[in-house]
């Protein structure tokens, strides 16, 4: 879901980009069964994301959301400007929410 509050229409193809990046970014080094956009949205200049990631692979959710994080930031320009950025983690049947504000960890 992709909400924009107060965002000019030039801005919309650039918020769109960063979600497919995002995306595909993690499709491409995420060892998960699903991945999918939960929230995208722009308010009053303060952006949120969330994303969910479905029966993923890895040993550590802390290390996988750091290994994450970095991923983003070094491969997505302007990452570390979004204010709240949420990977939902969901692995047999539970749910854990890592978040970061402006690439530093909550």
């Amino acid at each position: 879901m992709l909400l924009l509050n107060g965002c000019v229409f030039g801005e919309l193809d650039k918020l769109l980009e960063n979600s497919k990046k995002i995306t595909s970014t993690l499709q491409q080094h995420c060892d998960c069964e699903e991945i999918s956009v939960m929230n995208y949205s722009v308010h009053n200049l303060s952006t949120t994301a969330s994303y969910k990631l479905v029966g993923c692979d890895f040993n550590d959710i802390n290390s996988e959301a750091l290994r994450i994080r970095k991923l983003l930031s070094d491969s997505i320009p302007g990452f570390c400007d979004i204010e709240e950025f949420n990977l939902v983690f969901i692995n047999k049947g539970k749910e854990r929410i890592k978040s970061f504000t402006k690439c530093q960890e909550k």
